[in-house]
């Protein structure tokens, strides 16, 4: 013992004591490492966790744009062609009433070239129209009216397709006054 009183001795016990206090010391920290360690796994543990989430609302959210973007097409789609409907509608109402006011206008004597310009109709169809409803031209003598009847027309057809089919009898179309007309 007597020998741990000399200064060697006592530098020992000293570099002994300090050897277990930095013992003591380096496992303290040695468990708040471990804890850190611990708690950053379990951090990126829960950021995984999210990742995956994440993803999987990406993917959701993918399938929805997509699905979206299949709808909008659809509906664009469907918008040209109703525009071009509509387009066609409004062609056909402005040609009904382009051609009832060339009706119109050719029964109150108003001149083919006049409604062909008014109207905007072809003057070929002009002329049809104002031969079919135009001012009645009255034969002076008879009181008749000259032009065409739809069903002079059609008693036309009536008589004359037997007839060109090699029928032997004589076709005799009827005679319209103007009240009839």
């Amino acid at each position: 013992m007597l020998e741990l009183a000399s200064p060697i001795g006592v530098l020992i016990i000293l570099v002994l004591l300090s050897a277990v206090g930095f013992s003591l010391l380096l496992l303290n920290k040695l468990g708040s490492v471990s804890r850190q360690v611990v708690d950053l796994e379990a951090y990126l543990h829960n950021l995984e966790k999210q990742a995956d989430h994440n993803s999987g609302v990406l993917f959701r959210v993918a399938d929805t744009t997509e699905q979206l973007r299949l709808a909008n097409e659809e509906s664009v789609a469907t918008l040209d062609s109703l525009r071009r409907e509509i387009g066609h509608l409004s062609d056909d109402v402005r040609g009904e009433l382009g051609t009832s006011r060339a009706i119109e206008m050719a029964r109150s004597g108003v001149s083919k070239e006049d409604i062909a310009a008014k109207t905007g109709i072809p003057i070929q169809e002009v002329e049809a129209i104002v031969t079919f409803h135009g001012k009645s031209k009255k034969n002076n003598r008879s009181g008749f009216r000259i032009g065409l009847h739809p069903e002079i027309c059609f008693g036309a057809l009536k008589f004359a397709i037997p007839v060109a089919l090699g029928a032997s009898y004589e076709a005799r179309l009827p005679v319209y006054t103007d009240d009839q007309v």
